[in-house]
């Protein structure tokens, strides 16, 4: 009997205690982690893969180099399993990646041409493994051009969105106007008898993505400081969407989100409802930044439009749809120091919860996505001591990383 007893004592004792078997698990569910050798490195995009291993797009700056595209696969605790750097002689960086139907990993990039310091686009397509299938550049010689996103149509084509100089009336303030192109999965750009390119409004136009719809048509998202002659209470900078058909030729109405100040475009998702969420970032006279986000109905028809009421200096980055609310990131500007931020927001603008983080130095938000279980994860930069290094920030749906 007493033999009985003390069996039940260390079995007890046993399930009681905090020992690594039993509480490692919980941690290792959440956490930060970091990404990167010599030099700095910042992170930018991910995605999320079907066997819930992330893809972590940056750039590689070695102290002895040029800035270089990194990319680094890593599983569901975070854990690298791959990472390699492309590039060449010149300095290059990482806008965006999207997998292709066949699995193959395309990113978007923008280089610095060796003559002048001008911006082309670029396109790199590697295989699963991270192998470099191919690569080709975007652009016309002797102007600025970038790209941000990329789409894959239904008929498995590309379309590149961007900006550039290369202006269709140049003149004035038209500075800038948004281009895309249309290319084959091989990277073969089709002919503009297929494609629209240039979108201008003898303003400064700057494209961040394109979406295709049921019916082949396209909605493309941006930055626009066009004079909003449909509404007074919009001025200077504003995001803006237009819808074209599916040759690119612009066939409607162009829209507008923003106030008096400025609103700079970051990034549009398509919502469970068919509509559209978008967020970017309203810099008003002072120089103070906030989070403004805006939402549309499927036909584009206007459904709201919110800043988020925060107390602090701070850029939206990225959003996420999560249960019928929306997960935002964004950096915080405080006297001098940047860090993350994560938060919660409803459909109407409501904080449900929020989050930082970061330390002493400079932290920065890239993308963020809200998993299946509902967790969270955020690509970003974050400093440790005099190098940046990319991370990956997993949470709870609580935005938390400790119990």
């Amino acid at each position: 009997m007493r033999i009985g007893v003390l069996y039940i004592i260390l079995l007890t004792l046993l399930f009681a205690c905090d020992t690594e078997s039993n509480v490692e698990p919980y941690y290792e569910q959440y956490f930060i982690k970091y990404y990167g050798l010599e030099g700095d490195q910042v992170g930018v995009d991910l995605w999320v893969n079907d066997d819930n291993t992330f893809l972590l797009l940056g750039s590689s700056k070695r102290t002895d180099g040029n800035s270089q595209i990194l990319l680094t696969k890593a599983d569901e605790l975070g854990n690298e399993i791959w990472s390699y750097t492309y590039g060449e002689s010149h300095n290059e960086y990482a806008k965006s990646v999207i997998l292709d139907p066949s699995g193959n990993i395309l990113i978007a990039a923008v280089i610095e041409e060796s003559d002048g310091g001008k911006t082309n686009g670029k396109i790199f397509k590697l295989n699963a493994e991270g192998v470099l299938i191919d690569s080709t550049y975007i652009g016309t010689d002797g102007f600025d051009d970038e790209i941000n996103g990329i789409t894959i149509t239904q008929n498995q084509e590309l379309i590149v969105v961007g900006s550039t100089e290369n202006v269709l009336a140049p003149g004035g303030s038209n500075t800038w106007d948004i281009f895309s192109i249309r290319m084959t999965l091989d990277l073969n750009e089709l002919p503009l008898s297929f494609w629209r390119r240039f979108y201008g409004y003898n303003e400064q136009d700057y494209g961040v993505q394109a979406f295709e719809k049921a019916d082949g048509s396209f909605l493309f998202f941006g930055t626009t400081n066009r004079f909003t002659q449909d509404n007074s209470q919009q001025d200077g900078f504003n995001m803006f969407v237009f819808p074209t058909d599916n040759t690119g030729i612009v066939s409607g109405a162009e829209k507008y989100f923003g106030t008096l100040d400025n609103q700079e475009a970051s990034q549009m998702i398509r919502t469970s409802d068919g509509g559209f969420a978008m967020i970017g970032t309203t810099t008003s006279a002072s120089g103070g930044n906030s989070i403004f986000i805006s939402r549309i109905r499927s036909n584009n028809d206007f459904l709201n439009a919110f800043p988020l009421n925060v107390n602090t200096n701070i850029r939206g980055r990225s959003i996420a749809e999560s249960s019928g609310d929306y997960i935002i990131s964004g950096t915080i500007d405080s006297n001098g120091t940047t860090d993350i931020y994560l938060a919660r927001v409803s459909s109407t603008g409501l904080i449900k919860w929020e989050n930082s983080f970061g330390g002493a130095d400079f932290d920065v938000a890239g993308k963020v996505a809200a998993l299946n279980d509902g967790s969270i994860i955020i690509v970003g930069t974050v400093e440790l001591e005099s190098q940046t290094k990319m991370c990956l920030i997993k949470t709870s749906n609580l935005g938390l990383i400790e119990p």
